[in-house]
């Protein structure tokens, strides 16, 4: 049973917006609250808890250090009450997301791949409801979010975005941008489980799935994000490789890319056009694309703002109490809210994970490496970190590494002489 609850809460973590109470008691949230009063049950009933699972490691201690930089920052800061919330914000996602969730897993002998096969379920529900979303909307103007998303302020939840030529949605996350982060996170890393099973017709389909999901959201950052993880991914491998295999599957997943932009030029070059100009706009930060616009104009005040208290910042929620949308940006968010150095230590702390996944065989490091280096980039264009699954996959790539070290010295070898194209 509290099994079961572990899956549901990995599978539902991307649902930051349907079923969402208020702007703060998100379903991950609630799911994250249930799942720790049924883990403190269990421990008092049972009287049982595995030491091993309370292990902490150095690049904790680092994660540590930020939440006391937050916490000093939030004593010596404007104090207002919306800066405690966000203090408070900050310590919940890293106490529940990180550190309590990998206490449970551990204790509960959880394995990488019963996360990754929750995942895969996640991935495939999220590019479902995407795609039948866009469909019902953009053909049939009915639009599924209204029954789910009924959050206290609309405009942080949005419906639909108005593009020039269809209506983009923003399938269980708030908008389509948080929408295309988590889904590069759990759908890299449900195709990781298929092709670790060999499972190369659905590793075909989902990124078939995949590839249709991210046009339906439109997020620009989302797109190119994925795409420039994956082609990191790949040239990394290649230069670890003595030998180089072509897997069928991706052959037909790029013959197929490059026919539908093929067919979508000759078909549709009007609509082809319109796509490329708000990509280029949104790349460049045109002014005359309003959210390249906004997040121009508030990078700027961040580094203005920044420069007022450079070390401590100028406490924890700053930019959203004066600005009410923030600073568009996780690390600028970091650096104006709360200083140099936890901006510093939150780098280093994401840096650590990215070099143990580099570690990992070439089989598994390219779908993390995509999920994780889409992550990062995408942090440099919203401007908070509150998403479960960024910090499970963290918590997997630990576990995927000591996996990794526990099996024969063979093994890795002979999986590391080859990079999978």
């Amino acid at each position: 049973m509290f099994k079961k609850l572990i899956g549901v809460f990995i599978i539902l973590t991307p649902f930051t917006s349907y079923f969402a109470l208020s702007s703060w008691l998100r379903l991950p949230v609630l799911l994250a609250l249930v799942l720790t009063v049924f883990f403190l049950v269990k421990i008092i009933v049972t009287k049982k808890l595995n030491i091993k699972a309370l292990m902490v490691y150095k690049a904790d201690l680092i994660l540590i250090s930020l939440l006391v930089l937050i916490w000093i920052s939030w004593l010596f800061g404007f104090r207002a009450p919306r800066s405690l919330n966000h203090a408070v914000a900050y310590s919940f996602t890293v106490f529940f997301y990180y550190f309590l969730f990998r206490v449970i897993i551990r204790n509960e002998r959880i394995s990488s791949k019963f996360i990754l096969n929750k995942f895969t379920i996640s991935a495939i529900l999220c590019c479902s409801i995407i795609i039948l979303d866009w469909v019902l909307i953009n053909l049939f103007n009915i639009g599924i979010r209204d029954y789910f998303v009924n959050v206290e302020n609309n405009s942080a939840n949005m419906l639909y975005f108005q593009r020039a030529f269809f209506y983009s949605v923003g399938g269980v996350a708030e908008e389509p941008g948080s929408m295309a982060l988590l889904l590069n996170i759990v759908v890299p890393l449900g195709l990781l489980n298929y092709s670790l099973d060999n499972k190369q017709n659905k590793v075909i389909w989902l990124s078939i799935a995949y590839i249709l999901a991210l046009f339906c959201l439109f997020s620009t950052a989302g797109i190119i994000n994925a795409i420039v993880a994956a082609g990191l991914m790949m040239f990394y491998n290649l230069l670890r490789s003595k030998y180089i295999r072509v897997k069928l599957s991706y052959i037909y997943i790029t013959i197929l890319g490059f026919t539908g932009v093929l067919v979508l030029i000759i078909k549709k070059p009007h609509l082809f056009a319109n796509v490329a100009n708000e990509v280029n706009q949104k790349l460049f930060l045109s002014t005359r694309d309003a959210s390249a616009s906004i997040r121009t104009e508030t990078w700027h005040s961040s580094l203005r703002d920044w420069q007022l208290h450079p070390v401590l910042g100028n406490g924890p929620g700053f930019g959203v109490d004066s600005y009410g949308t923030g600073y568009h940006s996780v690390y600028l968010t970091l650096l104006a809210d709360v200083g140099v150095f936890a901006l510093a230590l939150f780098i280093l702390f994401l840096f650590i994970h990215l070099l143990q996944l580099l570690q990992l065989p070439k089989s598994v490091s390219f779908f993390t490496g995509v999920a994780l280096i889409a992550t990062i980039l995408h942090f440099a264009v919203v401007g908070d970190f509150y998403h479960a699954p960024f910090w499970i996959l963290l918590i997997l790539i630990r576990m995927l590494n000591i996996e990794n070290k526990s099996l024969p010295a063979t093994s890795n070898e002979n999986i590391n002489h080859y990079s999978y194209l």
